[in-house]
């Protein structure tokens, strides 16, 4: 969902163009307190500000990025711009933001992967040299148990 924040004349012009070229829906403040509300109440993935309703109430930007969570900011003049533009610029910010989201995420993934591979092949490894000492007789089935579950742990994120 994405906030569009604008006193602007045309902003449900903008918000209809914005909606239909972002393929999400998007909800209008006319002003801060109502912009504030809205945060408190939802998650959004980008938050459209008109750069003259921000200069026009000082200190906006603070409390609104206070309560935008990981909602990327999109300011823009909109008295200068034609809502169909501005529909662009969010549109393209919003898509870039997903495509750095979803970076972000495989390389969080990646980073786990490598970590529990290995964390995985030092169990591995260990268990194998406590089954092959002669003192731990006693322990092999249970040391070939845990090396049954890391093997599979294993293949499980090699398979992913």
């Amino acid at each position: 969902m994405i906030l569009l924040i604008s006193t602007y004349q045309n902003a449900p012009e903008c918000a209809a163009l914005i909606e239909n070229a972002a393929r999400d829906s998007v909800q209008t403040a006319t002003n801060i307190r109502q912009a504030l509300a809205l945060l408190r109440g939802e998650e959004f993935s980008a938050v459209v500000i008109d750069e003259n309703l921000i200069e026009s109430n000082p200190g906006s930007f603070d409390s609104l990025s206070q309560r935008m969570s990981a909602a990327m900011p999109v300011v823009i003049d909109m008295a200068c711009l034609k809502p169909q533009r501005i529909a662009k610029l969010v549109n393209s910010a919003v898509a870039r933001r997903r495509v750095e989201y979803k970076m972000a995420r495989e390389q969080a993934v990646a980073e786990l992967k490598s970590e529990l591979n290995s964390d995985l092949t030092g169990l591995m490894i260990s268990s194998k040299m406590a089954m092959e000492s002669h003192e731990v007789a006693k322990t092999n089935a249970q040391l070939c148990t845990v090396l049954e579950i890391a093997q599979r742990m294993q293949e499980r994120l090699q398979a992913n």
